[in-house]
């Protein structure tokens, strides 16, 4: 595959035009007439901001489709909420009242708090695969009682699959806001406000693009059963860890702080690794899996097992919380966290977003947030 330059190069910013010929396409890239657009937008009623937090969420509840490779043939007539963390043994082990807090926020509230308590029937799920296919390619992994190859594979597809699900409704929520963000507003706040949109849209896109482009390389080896190009690692609990996660995540830094990769590499050079930190059989088992040989994993990999086994657990805790918001944790566990530790972990979710990344997220923190021994690891 070819290596081109750093496609942020290629993003050229707006080129806001107060007064354009009615059938002219917008200055705003919606690629629809002026007329319909921007002409008169300033004269339209605002939306509140909840209105663009909502979208997102609306947008998970009605975008429908089937990620796997063979789709649609095989098919069932049903696209089912699909857990990213299986709820029977998975979520179950973190709920009370079979509730969960959730970084993900899956019914929007008012006030500052991160973690938002929501029930496990719908915590982690998305609408990314039939009824059928979910059940068929996954139930190997959630079946299981041990970690193992086929295993971490099939949880790190499943992670990728969430992960460009999640960006596609995440370009269409930015559509939106395109659309309605500047209503109301004066010309030059418009064109602030599109230029900021723009750039957002155009960096999602591209990070749409690189998780659809893996997904090409893990759709073969799924149907194949070819794994000779699959490496993968875990690391087993003698007991529970408070949190559940999963996702695939471009590492930028390392568990000693160091920088593996920048988002402006070349196309086709960046590292992705998939990720699940959940219960199996009822031991926390924290399990990585990648596709492809380049050294920034394994770097990464390494730092994570030079972690003494007393930091181990916290250290993961850490790395939940820095990595991804499709994090489930136990309410009584956060709750009983002295206000420091909850500040420290609260800056690394708030710094989850890729480019946004805490240098020194990934430092084990001391005294660490909980100690658990070490069962199992490679």
């Amino acid at each position: 595959m070819a290596i081109l330059n750093n496609p942020f190069d290629e993003y050229a910013p707006l080129e806001p035009t107060e007064q354009m010929k009615r059938n002219e396409i917008c200055w705003c890239r919606s690629g629809r007439k002026w007329k319909n657009c921007h002409r008169l937008r300033s004269d339209k009623s605002p939306l509140p901001l909840s209105a663009f937090n909502a979208r997102f969420y609306e947008e998970a509840k009605t975008t429908k489709f089937c990620l796997h490779p063979s789709a649609p043939a095989g098919c069932s007539d049903t696209v089912c909420a699909a857990h990213t963390i299986q709820k029977r043994t998975g979520l179950i082990a973190l709920a009370e009242d079979r509730h969960v807090l959730s970084a993900r926020d899956s019914s929007p509230a008012s006030g500052s708090n991160l973690l938002q308590k929501v029930g496990i029937k719908k915590a982690s799920t998305f609408y990314g695969f039939c009824a059928d296919h979910d059940n068929r390619t996954f139930k190997p992994a959630e079946s299981a009682d041990q970690p193992n190859e086929n295993v971490a594979f099939l949880l790190s597809y499943r992670a990728l699959c969430f992960e460009v699900y999640t960006k596609k409704i995440g370009l269409q929520t930015l559509h939106f806001c395109r659309d309605n963000m500047d209503r109301g507003q004066a010309f030059p706040e418009q064109a602030r406000i599109q230029q900021l949109l723009a750039a957002s849209i155009f960096s999602t896109s591209l990070g749409y693009a690189e998780h659809l482009r893996s997904k090409d390389d893990w759709d073969a080896a799924l149907l194949s059963g070819d794994r000779s190009n699959f490496s993968w690692s875990f690391v087993k609990f003698d007991g529970l860890l408070p949190i559940a996660t999963s996702g695939v995540f471009i590492p930028e830094f390392d568990f000693e702080g160091n920088q593996l990769q920048a988002l402006d590499a070349p196309r086709g050079s960046l590292a992705l690794l998939g990720f699940n930190i959940l219960p199996i059989s009822g031991k926390t088992c924290a399990v990585f899996g990648w596709l492809d040989k380049k050294p920034q994993n394994a770097r990464f990999l390494e730092t994570l097992h030079a972690v003494p086994e007393s930091h181990l657990a916290s250290a993961l805790i850490q790395f939940g919380f820095d990595t991804c918001d499709n994090l489930f944790v136990n309410p009584s566990w956060w709750d009983q966290l002295d206000k420091e530790k909850k500040t420290y972990l609260e800056r690394n979710l708030r710094g989850s977003t890729p480019g946004s990344k805490w240098p020194t997220g990934l430092i084990p923190n001391d005294p660490p947030v909980l100690e658990l021994p070490v069962i199992a690891r490679t």
